[in-house]
């Protein structure tokens, strides 16, 4: 943490992810309060069935959300944007921006975007990272005669 350049660490986000439903929330208000000496953005993402999500609110992070994990995206629609309206209702409250993530197509962002989400991130929709055509698959030969070239 001391690492951090202080101005530049405005910029930065920590996610605090993998919260357990039985840790205690005051343990995650002090994690939060020491990472916001040096880091002001503070995400925390919980699972969607944690039944303490409020709690979660009490450390006033700047934004609060949860993975869609592949069992949720495979329960019925209906419920799945019902529990998600909820916690973005609960967020909305607390003024904390919602965050979903996983796989997820356009037109179930289309839906979360309906019920409240302020953000998604899904490698379908924007792929997390870009490779440009034929980087990294050239062929031994290739880097060898490269090696040669520039030796000579």
């Amino acid at each position: 943490m001391n690492e951090f350049h202080k101005d530049l660490a405005l910029y930065r986000v920590i996610r605090i992810a993998g919260i357990e439903a039985g840790l205690p929330r005051g343990a995650l208000g002090d994690i939060t309060r020491m990472l916001k000496v040096r880091v002001p953005q503070i995400s925390l993402s919980l699972n969607l069935n944690d039944p303490y999500f409020l709690s979660a609110l009490r450390v006033q992070p700047s934004a609060i959300g949860c993975p869609l994990t592949a069992e949720l995206l495979a329960s019925p629609r209906p419920d799945l944007l019902s529990r998600v309206r909820t916690v973005a209702d609960i967020a909305r409250t607390h003024q904390a921006p919602m965050f979903v993530e996983g796989d997820i197509t356009t037109d179930l962002a289309r839906q979360l975007v309906a019920v409240g989400v302020d953000r998604i991130a899904s490698p379908l929709i924007w792929p997390l990272t870009v490779e440009l055509q034929g980087a990294g698959k050239w062929a031994l030969q290739q880097l060898d005669d490269a090696a040669v070239n520039a030796a000579a």
